[in-house]
């Protein structure tokens, strides 16, 4: 439970920080949930992925905002 209170103040403060930012809330969205999700498996030890492959995900990303794509 104290796990899960922390996880709750967090999303909570990014959300204010990305709802506050000039960044589209739809693309922050994107990359918090692929964070999320990312994190999650982690602690779970459920279908984990090497980070380096993680952060690639997440560079691809923020790479195809960067570049309009998305």
């Amino acid at each position: 439970k104290e796990v899960l209170n922390l996880w709750k103040e967090y999303n909570e403060r990014w959300q204010t920080l990305f709802a506050s930012d000039a960044f589209h809330n739809d693309e922050a969205s994107m990359i918090r949930l692929l964070s999320d999700g990312i994190w999650f498996s982690h602690i779970f030890e459920i279908n984990t992925m090497p980070l380096s492959q993680a952060e690639r995900l997440l560079q691809n990303l923020l790479g195809r905002f960067d570049e309009g794509e998305m």
